[in-house]
C-alpha cells in the first residue's frame, strides 16, 4: 500500500507536470498563431502606395523580426478583394473602394464585411489633366478625345466611371464620338502624354504627384476643374464615399489656379480575424517609427493623432483601436 505521503508526492508531481505541459501547449499554440510571413499588397511599382508599403515593411522587419514582411504590387480595388479572401494580409486601398467593397457594389460580387481599417495615410485627389492644345476645359470635353482613365483594378478607374456618370456620359460615349479610351498605368500615361498619343488622363493620387509633375515640366497641360453643381451631385448622389477636395494652385508648373475636384483617403485594411495582439504591435511599431515612414514619402506628414483614423468610413481593427486609445488619437465619430 502507498503511504499518504507517497500519494501526496505523486499528486504534486502530476499537478506540476500538468502545469508545465499546459504552458508548453499555450506557448506552442501562440507560436502557431503568429504568421511567419505577412504581405502588404500595395499599388503599382514606383507609386506612392508602393513606397509607403515598402517603408512599412522595412520598419516592421526591424521591429517584429520573427515575421518576414514583404510587399507585392496591387491596386485599391484588387487589394480589398485580396484581404477579404485571405490572399494577402494588409492591403492599401482608398475609402471609396472600401465603401463599395463593404456594401458589395460593383465590381465586388458580395459585401466584404471582413475588412477593418488599420490607419489612414493621406488624402488622394482626383486629378484630370490634359494637353493644353487638346482644348479640354470641362469634364464633358473628354468626349471624342484620346483618354486614359487609369486601369481596371485601380480605385481611380471606378472613380472615373462615377465622375463621368455624374456628367451624363460613359466610356462608350467617348468612343462613339471618335475618341479612344485606353487604360494605362502610370509609366504608360507619362510616356503616351509626353509623346502626344493621349489627350487627357484622370488618376486619383497625391498632390503633387511626381509623375504628373514630370508631364507638366515637359508639356503645357491644363487641370480640369469639376464644377460645383457636379461636385454636389457626385458626393451627395452618385458617389457619397467621395468628398470634395481642392488641388491648391502652384502644385504643378503652370497651374496658377485652384482646381476644385473630389477625392478620397488612402488607408490600410486588414482582415478582422488577424490576431489582436499582432495588430496592436504593428500599429505601435509603425507609429513609433513614423519619422522613418515620412522619410520615404513626405506627404505622410498629413498623418497625426487627429487624422490617423478619423473619417475612415469603416470599423477600425480592435488591436489598432486599443493602441489609438492609449495615445489619445481622435476616434471615429
Amino acid at each position: 500500500m502507498f503511504s499518504k505521503k507517497s500519494i501526496l508526492l505523486v499528486s504534486l508531481i502530476l499537478a506540476f507536470l500538468f502545469f508545465v505541459f499546459s504552458v508548453i501547449s499555450i506557448a506552442s499554440s501562440s507560436a502557431q498563431d503568429t504568421p511567419k510571413h505577412v504581405t502588404f499588397s500595395a499599388g503599382l511599382i514606383g507609386s506612392s502606395p508602393y513606397l509607403i508599403c515598402g517603408a512599412a515593411a522595412e520598419v516592421l522587419n526591424q521591429a517584429i523580426p520573427e515575421i518576414n514582411w514583404g510587399v507585392e504590387p496591387g491596386g485599391a480595388t484588387a487589394n480589398a478583394m485580396a484581404v477579404q479572401r485571405g490572399v494577402t494580409d494588409i492591403g492599401i486601398t482608398m475609402t471609396n473602394a472600401l465603401c463599395d467593397a463593404w456594401e458589395g457594389n460593383a465590381p465586388y460580387n458580395t459585401p466584404h464585411r471582413d475588412l477593418t481599417v488599420l490607419m489612414a495615410l493621406q488624402p488622394m485627389y482626383t486629378q484630370i489633366f490634359a494637353l493644353r492644345k487638346a482644348g479640354i476645359n470641362e469634364v464633358e470635353d473628354i468626349i471624342g478625345k484620346r483618354y486614359s482613365p487609369s486601369i481596371p483594378g485601380q480605385s481611380s478607374y471606378e472613380a472615373n466611371i462615377k465622375i463621368l456618370a455624374a456628367h451624363g456620359f460613359t466610356f462608350d460615349d467617348v468612343r462613339k464620338a471618335g475618341g479612344i479610351v485606353q487604360p494605362y498605368g502610370w509609366t504608360e500615361i507619362v510616356d503616351q502624354m509626353k509623346d502626344g498619343h493621349i489627350d487627357v488622363a484622370c488618376w486619383t493620387t497625391t498632390v503633387p504627384n511626381p509623375r504628373i509633375s514630370e508631364v507638366a515640366l515637359l508639356k503645357d497641360i491644363n487641370f480640369i476643374s469639376i464644377r460645383e453643381e457636379m461636385r454636389d451631385k457626385i458626393v451627395n448622389e452618385v458617389a457619397p464615399e467621395l468628398t470634395k477636395m481642392v488641388i491648391p494652385k502652384g502644385s504643378y508648373r503652370g497651374q496658377d489656379y485652384d482646381v476644385p475636384t473630389v477625392g478620397t483617403l488612402l488607408v490600410w485594411v486588414i482582415h478582422k480575424d488577424m490576431d489582436e495582439e499582432l495588430v496592436y504591435r504593428i500599429t505601435k511599431a509603425l507609429w513609433e517609427n513614423w519619422g522613418k515612414m515620412k522619410n520615404a514619402l513626405s506627404t505622410l506628414d498629413w498623418v497625426t493623432k487627429e487624422t490617423i483614423i478619423y473619417d475612415v468610413k469603416l470599423p477600425v481593427h480592435p488591436g489598432a483601436l486599443k493602441y489609438y486609445k492609449e495615445i489619445g488619437a481622435r476616434l471615429v465619430d
